[in-house]
């Protein structure tokens, strides 16, 4: 039993909520670190 990071709710943690690695190879640099990523709206 755990707190699932996602949901919060103490449950079973299963990978049900894992974020698939091929979603994060494009903001993440050689370094394994994320990009810094600005938004700007206008």
């Amino acid at each position: 039993m755990g707190i699932c990071k996602l949901c919060q709710k103490e449950k079973k943690l299963i990978e049900a909520h894992i974020v698939p690695k091929f979603m994060f190879q494009k903001i993440k640099d050689e370094n394994h670190s994320f990009y810094d990523i600005t938004y700007n709206r206008y």
